[in-house]
């Protein structure tokens, strides 16, 4: 089975404003597209009449299958080429594997190769369909490009998310956001399963933080309605008598307060310091009854406030992963009742182990969220009890568990265990992994350009992407060729699709370095 099911490149049509696929990509069995796929593609679509896109925006999207099997979809835009466009154009990877990093990267690539040899993102596609989720299990995936012209060997960051929904960026700008308290008040409000909306104006904003907060309650699972990106077409899912996450477009906050609400969390991220960051609608309380553990509570809070929390995303995971550890270590699974079940015979020995965890555990046992975790956890005591082999998925959190039963107050021991753990494992990325994405990056800068300031922009370009080779090439102890300087670009002209531009941008991914064997790693 391939890693993704459908590559879609879009434009809308000028005169009927309507979504147009320009080229579509199906390598799997199923060769239709879902319905509502459109919809989630331009959830803003009626916004741009007012506003542009400066540079790229990448967001993802989440929809539901038959026999609740979930789909992803990844997608890059950008504004159309001609000084009229009006709206963007999108490339989308529809994939059932929730591999966010991975694909952002593989998008990043494509809509700068699109741009300079369509040839080449083709090729680079078909391979990738040749790829099974069994398959990516390293850190890095390296992929041999057999392109029209030349053949590039191209090298990709992997997520785990068998082991740790880890999304480097997702929890970076989540803590630019939020506060730290802020970030309790919405974690509280996800351990009770409320009915949560999160509002933003920048589609990638909304994406990113909304995955980030689902991933925080790892190893709990959000068995609810998730929609990181809901379009207004679907708005009426707001008024679902029962919990959901999803994330929304500013400009349809006005028709989500005509609608039937009935206790919804509103989380404004765009919102300024006159104004909370949390709200509820529809509902008859003006507060919600905060669950957390006031001890656990104050000491992750001070581990939030530490500028470490600003800049190393394993550092935030770390924390809410030790949280859980140090909040489930008095749990004894064996001690399930007659029904298999946690039941209140459990409960009892958490209360008299711990009686400053037992409140919120015990308003936890009514989530579908615990339950589902307990449930696993009474499952994997009863297959170790048989003789069967114990899973690997939750191991590292089995250890943390068993750290802290050994000593229960010692939240700082489990959150430096598991910072740890995180460090080596993924030290491989930072060995393995050459500067290509930050060098997709300054190319993808490239590409939006206009032809008369090409040439100022292509040497600071140059100059930061030889600092990476240099670094990268120090670690491995290869030496990098230097390559000969380029020539000045084309003279400017106003025609985005000219060939003087096309030639700027070839030249510019020459000196980049995109030929040379550092970063393709092929013999061209």
């Amino acid at each position: 089975m391939p890693i993704f099911e459908h590559f879609l490149f879009l434009r809308v049509d000028e005169l009927t404003g309507k979504p147009q696929p320009i080229h579509m990509y199906s390598p799997g069995a199923e060769k239709k597209l879902p319905p509502v796929t459109l919809d989630f593609l331009y959830p803003d679509l009626k916004s741009f009449e007012n506003r542009r896109i400066l540079g790229s925006e990448h967001y993802a999207f989440v929809m539901t299958r038959k026999g609740g099997i979930k789909q992803y979809g990844y997608c890059m835009r950008r504004m159309q080429a001609g000084a009229g466009a009006k709206y963007p154009e999108v490339i989308c990877i529809l994939s059932k594997h929730p591999f966010h990093c991975f694909f952002k990267a593989v998008l990043e690539c494509i809509q700068v190769r699109w741009l300079i040899d369509k040839g080449f993102a083709l090729s680079l596609l078909r391979t990738l369909a040749g790829v099974t989720g069994k398959q990516v299990h390293q850190n890095v995936l390296q992929l041999r490009i057999d392109g029209p012209k030349f053949q590039e060997t191209m090298m990709f960051p992997v997520d785990h998310p068998i082991d740790y929904p880890f999304m480097r960026d997702y929890f970076c700008l989540l803590m630019k956001i939020v506060s730290p308290d802020d970030l309790l008040l919405i974690f509280n409000a996800m351990l009770l399963e409320k009915r949560i909306v999160v509002v933003a104006e920048s589609l990638t904003k909304l994406s990113n933080v909304v995955h980030a907060l689902v991933g925080l309650l790892y190893p709990l699972r959000w068995q609810h309605i998730f929609l990181p990106i809901l379009p207004l077409k679907h708005i009426h899912y707001t008024c679902a008598p029962m919990p959901f996450f999803v994330g929304m477009h500013r400009d349809n906050v006005p028709v989500l307060e005509q609608q039937p609400l009935s206790e919804v969390v509103l989380v404004d991220l765009d919102a300024r310091n006159d104004a909370p960051t949390l709200s509820l609608m529809g509902g008859e309380s003006d507060s919600i009854p905060s669950i957390l553990p006031i001890e656990l509570t104050a000491k992750l809070r001070k581990r939030l406030k530490w500028g470490e929390a600003r800049t190393s995303p394993r550092f935030i995971q770390s924390c809410f992963t030790a949280f859980f550890a140090v909040l489930f270590h008095p749990c004894d699974w064996s001690w399930a009742g007659v029904t298999g079940k946690f039941d209140e015979r459990a409960l009892a020995l958490v209360q008299s182990e711990s009686p400053d965890l037992f409140p919120c555990l015990k308003a936890m046992t009514h989530s579908q969220m615990f339950e589902v975790f307990a449930d696993g956890e009474i499952k994997r005591v009863k297959d170790k009890v048989s003789g069967m082999p114990k899973p690997g998925a939750l191991q590292t959190f089995d250890l943390l568990v068993q750290l802290c039963k050994e000593n229960p107050t010692s939240f700082k021991l489990a959150l430096k265990t598991i910072t740890n753990i995180h460090a080596k494992r993924y030290k491989a990325n930072d060995r393995l992994l050459p500067p290509l994405p930050k060098a997709n990056d300054l190319l993808g800068k490239l590409a939006h350009a206009t032809v008369s300031n090409t040439k100022s922009i292509t040497q600071k370009a140059r100059s930061k992407f030889s600092k990476l080779a240099k670094k990268w090439t120090k670690k491995k102890g290869k030496k990098l060729e230097e390559d000969h300087m380029m020539s000045s670009p084309e003279e400017s002209v106003a025609d985005l699709d000219s060939p003087g531009r096309v030639s700027a941008i070839n030249q510019a991914r020459a000196a980049l370095g995109f030929d040379a064997k550092l970063v393709g790693g092929g013999a061209h």
